[in-house]
């Protein structure tokens, strides 16, 4: 029988979905230590991540994916890239690590979220490139990538857009998947977002289209967000998550139209949720979610806690629609606009959602009205024999 477990120790955070059959999900956070030099800071989280690995049981190939949240891209990018946790360093591990910088707001250098997939039978892991990851499944096999990027400064954040998901699509090629079929998750990363935002939702909107992703058929779950790494001339990077060997009938595309709009109605092309159903689970691919109502507007204009409360209301309401609740998320990460937001919302976040795991993260969100945006993963336990195994 499956069951949600939780780990902490130090400053690591464990929520498991454990499934009573060959392979558990493990979600790990690892917050860096406050006031800390980063190479110091660095050192201190491999021991404790490594440390909590061992206590967890966790070998190094259960590792698929791993993001970093850094101050100072500029100056930590190559020293982190050398590291063990990246898969760069000593260990050699294949694992898809995405570096983005989005200073944690507990006054640390680093914070780390890391997915594993506790299996039975030992993983198999391709390294496609030092952008993408294969982790073959006897079901559904997963295609990683991370840090997607175009480094020419000639070309304004709507080319780049263009340029980053025709990369995509063309590795997609080689593994007979498209867009449309395959990728369910993005993380957009936009430098300046204030000024380049819209630029990349137009060039996004007009690339979906030519690609049969339109109001008519559906978007894909995903999150838009203050972000970069060190090259300057970057302005949009990409990571996602594709499914290989995915069927029509697994995806359910999550509503709450007592609560939020689609996102067409305001001219912007992506799912609020994405529901994907295997034969033993079903994971919820919540998109950053703020305080919006089902008009599209702002609510709650200048009140951080009740923006706060209100996304994860309409959190709760696309979760619902998928058969899930809030106490089956496996994490969040909280990105503030206001840096001295943090406080008052990490103490709503202590009363309201101890239990389950929550980085606070600078990152403005893509109307300056709107403080608060969160996003996050939930898993249900399914039995249905029909569907593919995870």
């Amino acid at each position: 029988m499956s069951e949600i477990t939780v780990f902490k120790r130090g400053r690591v955070q464990e929520r498991r979905f454990v499934s009573g059959r060959d392979s558990d999900e493990c979600f790990l956070f690892v917050e860096g230590a406050e006031s800390t030099p980063f190479e110091q800071a660095l050192r201190i989280m491999e021991q404790e991540y490594f440390g909590a690995m061992d206590e967890l049981g966790l070998d190094g190939n259960s590792a698929v994916y791993r993001r970093f949240f850094v101050s100072d891209a500029n100056n930590q990018v190559e020293l982190l890239k050398n590291s063990p946790l990246c898969g760069d360093g000593a260990s050699k591990e294949k694992v898809a690590a995405s570096i983005i910088q989005q200073p944690p707001l507990n006054g640390s250098k680093i914070a780390m979220f890391a997915y594993h997939i506790a299996s039975k039978t030992p993983l198999q892991k391709e390294a496609v490139s030092n952008q993408q990851i294969l982790i073959q499944r006897d079901g559904i096999s997963q295609l990683w990538f991370t840090n997607l990027a175009e480094v020419d400064g000639n070309r304004n954040s709507s080319q780049q857009t263009e340029v980053l998901f025709q990369q995509l699509i063309n590795v997609l090629a080689g593994h007979d998947a498209t867009l449309a079929e395959n990728v369910v998750r993005t993380w957009v990363y936009v430098r300046d977002v204030d000024r380049n935002y819209k630029g990349m939702v137009n060039a996004r909107r007009d690339f979906f289209a030519r690609h049969g992703l339109t109001a008519d058929t559906h978007f894909i779950a995903s999150t838009g967000i203050e972000g970069h790494g060190s090259n300057a001339h970057t302005l949009v990077s990409l990571d996602a998550l594709s499914l290989l060997g995915l069927q029509p009938n697994q995806l359910y595309y999550l509503k709450a139209y007592d609560y939020l709009c689609d996102t067409i109605d305001y001219n912007v092309t992506f799912e609020r949720g994405t529901r994907i159903a295997f034969q033993d689970r079903m994971h919820f691919h919540i998109s950053g979610t703020a305080s919006i109502d089902k008009n599209g507007d702002v609510t709650h204009v200048g009140d951080v806690v009740k923006q706060t409360a209100r996304a994860f209301e309409n959190t709760a309401a696309l979760l619902a629609d998928g058969g899930a609740k809030l106490s089956d998320l496996m994490y969040v990460l909280v990105y503030l606009r206001d840096l001295s937001d943090a406080p008052v919302v990490r103490d709503y976040l202590n009363n309201v959602v101890s239990d389950i795991p929550c980085i606070l993260l600078a990152a403005p969100v893509c109307r300056p009205k709107w403080l608060v945006e969160i996003e996050g993963v939930a898993i249900t336990a399914n039995n249905d024999p029909a569907l593919p195994e995870f």
